[in-house]
């Protein structure tokens, strides 16, 4: 609000009180009601038909720059005179701001005066050359159209100036921008989720692909033994198992039947008729009977 400073034994006129305290006062309203809520129909204000051709304007505020433009009771119009003999005619039926003075009062000077400077409205009535000739200024609002012929009328509502439907549409902007905030955010978070849960699955693939990388011992997740065992579960490395079978004997070999009894028996040998023809070999071969050795010999 823009203020006044006043100063000490400074000498007041009307012009100090009326033209600049109560004018700043009056401005920051008008201010913030403009901020606020615009220039338009507030409530009421409906336009409809009478009897005959009179038309009734309901009860009603709007607002116009800042300033309250109320309708505080039912006011009727009487457009019988300005119906037209033939065809139509368009009436445009607007509100605009004024004072209403009242309370005279006699001044020193012996002047009267009205005392009082209360907010009120004016309702005006313009056919359609008033309208295009511009007789409708900046301080009116339109609240109706109507249509006139020689027997009738309709009355069109204007809905582009009604503050209510203004604010509801401002409110349900602000609940929806609040909402695509609040997808956002959610879709940011899922996005972060997903983005985490990718790098886990990536990690968790990385780390199973370095775990199936061959080594001497492992493959894959399974323990390869290097050494033939009785007591593990594990499999063998491919080169033990061939050392293990390289010393033994070839599927298609044979033994005689003294290399049999030998790998089974302690023996001894002797040999008969040393160095004659018929020399011979005898084998000494023992085993256990219980507790006593028996022995028994075989000539090869």
């Amino acid at each position: 609000m823009n203020r006044q400073n006043f100063y000490h034994r400074q000498q007041l006129n009307k012009e100090d009180l009326n033209d600049i305290l109560q004018k700043n006062i009056e401005t920051a309203d008008h201010n913030i009601v403009k901020d606020a809520i615009g220039d338009g129909i507030l409530n009421g204000l409906d336009v409809v038909k009478g009897t005959d051709f009179k038309v009734v304007i309901k009860t009603g505020v709007a607002y116009k720059d800042g300033q309250r433009i109320a309708v505080t009771s039912d006011v009727t119009k009487d457009l019988s005179s300005s119906k037209p003999s033939s065809g139509s005619k368009n009436i445009t039926v607007a509100i605009k701001f004024r004072y209403y003075e009242h309370d005279e009062r006699y001044i020193q000077s012996g002047d009267k005066i009205k005392y009082l400077k209360d907010e009120s409205s004016e309702i005006i009535l313009l056919e359609e050359t008033d309208v295009s000739g511009g007789a409708i200024d900046s301080d009116s609002i339109i609240i109706a159209n109507i249509l006139l012929t020689s027997t009738d009328l309709s009355i069109e509502m204007t809905k582009n100036n009604r503050l209510f439907d203004n604010l509801k549409l401002v409110e349900l902007s602000r609940k929806l921008e609040s909402e695509i905030n609040k997808r956002i955010d959610e879709l940011n978070t899922l996005k972060t989720d997903i983005t985490e849960q990718i790098s886990n699955i990536t990690q968790s693939i990385t780390t199973h692909n370095n775990d199936l990388i061959a080594t001497t011992t492992v493959l894959g997740h399974v323990k390869v033994d290097s050494a033939i065992s009785s007591t593990s579960t594990n499999p063998v490395q491919n080169k033990v198992i061939y050392s293990q079978l390289s010393g033994k004997a070839n599927y298609i070999h044979s033994h005689d039947f003294i290399d049999q009894l030998k790998m089974f028996f302690k023996y001894k040998t002797e040999t008969i008729y040393p160095g004659e023809p018929e020399q011979q070999t005898k084998y000494w071969l023992e085993y256990m009977d219980g507790t006593t050795v028996k022995k028994f010999s075989v000539i090869a």
